[in-house]
């Protein structure tokens, strides 16, 4: 076939559709698995970053791949709830996850002011000092992990895309 005093071989291009029929499917899970070696390095710094008084609660720290939304796939690293509880002297049990939230941002009048806080202080202790200071711990450990993790991302992301242009026997 001719176009335009162009010969175009027709049976390479059908060497593509195996490729370009599982593609999304495989760049999804490359993706996807990239982010996990990211976060990886993320929940590893958090994890370091801990205050010792507080790294009896490193059980929450997860990690989660998210269904995807919109095409958009995401995975958070974080310390979650409902997996370990602080029973404290009057033998009220907390949830660790707000032990760490609170030693990170802070209670009562020495909460961290550059935090949006969902919900404001009460009426009740609107007028009580003192408090917890915050540590900001995981938002220093974030901040430190980005650069490490963005780096495991695209060397992984790297390394996935090449095996899977190999498994289809394109040349790189």
């Amino acid at each position: 076939m001719a176009i335009d005093g162009l010969k175009v071989d027709f049976s390479e291009l059908e060497q593509l559709n195996p490729f370009f029929k599982d593609q999304e499917k495989i760049i999804n899970n490359t993706v996807l698995n990239s982010f996990m070696k990211g976060a990886a390095q993320a929940r590893k710094e958090l994890k370091n970053s801990t205050p010792a008084t507080l790294a009896k609660f490193n059980e929450t720290l997860q990690t989660k791949k998210l269904k995807p939304k919109d095409g958009i796939l995401q995975v958070m690293v974080g310390y979650f709830g409902r997996k370990v509880n602080y029973v404290n002297r009057r033998g009220v049990k907390w949830d660790a996850y707000f032990m760490l939230y609170w030693a990170n941002y802070g209670t009562l009048s020495k909460r961290a002011s550059d935090h949006s806080f969902q919900f404001g202080r009460k009426k009740v202790s609107a007028d009580h000092k003192g408090g917890i200071n915050p540590l900001k711990f995981f938002d220093k450990a974030a901040d430190s992990a980005m650069d490490t993790a963005f780096t495991a991302i695209d060397q992984a992301t790297e390394k996935e895309l090449y095996k899977q242009v190999a498994k289809h026997g394109f040349k790189s």
